[in-house]
């Protein structure tokens, strides 16, 4: 059974129920004020990928192609293409052997 503290204020008693997000009181983080202030008025840094890392985007790209979207690139004069298309055809010489 409950019973009322001596002195404090009465309120009625109800269940417990979980407090929802808009419920709990927001705690301001200085962390976030910090880090959008320094940010706010300085300049922007681009940042550029490496050679390694570009070719294996493209590798990556190209893994991606099927074999007439490598057909087209070959057409348009693509050197990696012209060489993918080449490697191609090569084995499908190979499976009619």
């Amino acid at each position: 059974m409950v019973q009322a503290i001596p002195g404090s204020a009465s309120a009625p008693v109800t269940s417990a129920k979980a407090n929802s997000a808009s419920d709990t009181p927001k705690k301001h983080d200085p962390r976030l004020s910090q880090a959008t202030s320094k940010t706010a008025g300085s300049p922007r840094t681009t940042v550029s990928i490496s050679g390694a890392a570009s070719a294996v985007a493209a590798a990556q790209q190209e893994a991606l192609e099927t074999p007439a979207q490598t057909a087209q690139e070959a057409r348009g004069n693509d050197a990696q293409a012209r060489r993918l298309q080449a490697k191609y055809e090569a084995a499908e010489k190979l499976k009619n052997v």
